[in-house]
């Protein structure tokens, strides 16, 4: 009977292989002069059909264990949140916030076994000198607890969620409508997340920045907050370049912990496709921790006079000039080249491809 279990298994295993390879055979028919014209979208998988078989008889037994994952995360965050009601303003903190940290842990941690990533953290004794001055570590004085959030670099996928929440338990910033969903919904909350309406009204965007700077000071100053990741490039990309750097971190002036991520494979690469997500899962699923993700941790950058001053021809607001010079080091240290571009570029990308309808001129 065993065996029979097993060969269905399989059999599954190589139909879901087979139907995600015909899916995405538009990954593998590159175009140079669109990737050339946009260089931070490009793929560069290294396609090899037979070695995902060797993965087909383990795609069903951990999506089975995906599913336990997900349950047990929300048995837990529901037990977390019990007789609480949570919004953005007064998310989960105290003790409830560092058993949430743990969940996010054992989370992270679950996930990335299953996807099967292998993962390296790194710190990195980076000098600040050139943006904070000389002796800046003696006379800077550190909040009681720092950072205030972490700023990430080189998202290309949620796999970098993962390995965030694996080291750090922290939440992140998502989309408004994620609050909805069942169990998701419920897991997001508990883990103190932080939603927003993206490309909403002037008065919706403030919004959002208000509850990032509220939960920037509470971190800092209380330090019984689930810390807040933001990925501040805004946009995913192939994690060859880095990109410039929303203002949302930038505009409280407090602690920051830099974060980049880099990935490095002999297959596929984890970076999202918005059109293939599911499909390239699969295959990432089917192989043996062929992915290394490596996360350099920079050291906690706390903005003083000296930067402000010394280098005011970095932007016209305070925040600017932040942002410039957490970009500067995090490009620095991970030792990927500036690239000026927006979300917007990411779309006319898109739209290249045929996976969104051309924006009709009035």
């Amino acid at each position: 009977m065993w065996i029979q279990i097993f060969l269905l298994n399989t059999f599954i295993g190589v139909l879901l292989i087979e139907w995600a390879w015909k899916k995405t055979k538009p990954l593998r028919q590159r175009k140079p002069e669109l990737e050339a014209q946009y260089p931070a979208f490009a793929r560069f998988d290294k396609w090899n059909k037979s070695i995902y078989y060797l993965g087909a008889p383990m795609i069903i037994p951990k999506v089975i264990l995906a599913v336990i994952t997900f349950l047990i995360i929300w048995t837990s965050m529901s037990l977390i949140t019990l007789g609480q009601k949570y919004d953005d303003f007064n998310a989960v903190h105290g003790w409830r916030a560092t058993l949430a940290k743990l969940v996010g842990k054992f989370a992270g941690r679950a996930l990335l076994i299953l996807v099967g990533l292998q993962i390296t953290y790194e710190e990195i004794d980076f000098d600040y000198t050139p943006y904070l001055g000389k002796d800046y570590k003696k006379n800077q004085k550190l909040p009681p607890h720092t950072p205030s959030a972490i700023v990430g670099t080189g998202h290309s996928s949620v796999v970098d969620n993962m390995t965030m929440l694996r080291r750090y338990g922290c939440t992140f910033v998502a989309k408004e409508s994620l609050r909805k969903y069942p169990i998701l919904g419920t897991c997001l909350t508990g883990q103190g997340m932080i939603f927003v309406n993206r490309g909403g009204t002037e008065e919706e965007r403030q919004r959002n920045i208000d509850v990032i700077v509220r939960r920037q000071q509470l971190c800092e100053e209380r330090g019984d907050y689930v810390l807040q990741c933001i990925f501040a490039e805004g946009t995913t990309h192939n994690n060859k370049f880095t990109l410039p750097l929303k203002r949302g971190a930038f505009i409280a002036e407090r602690s920051l912990l830099p974060v980049c991520v880099d990935f490095k494979s002999d297959q596929i690469y984890p970076f999202h496709d918005t059109k293939y997500l599911t499909q390239l899962l699969i295959l990432k699923v089917a192989l043996f921790f062929q992915i290394k993700c490596i996360v350099k941790e920079l050291p906690v950058f706390l903005p003083n006079e000296y930067l402000f001053e010394t280098h005011k021809d970095k932007g016209k607001e305070r925040w600017e000039i932040y942002a410039w010079a957490i970009r500067d080091a995090l490009s620095i240290a991970n030792k990927k080249p500036k690239l000026d571009i927006s979300l917007s570029t990411k779309l006319e990308f898109e739209t290249q491809l045929g996976y969104r309808k051309p924006i009709k001129q009035e």
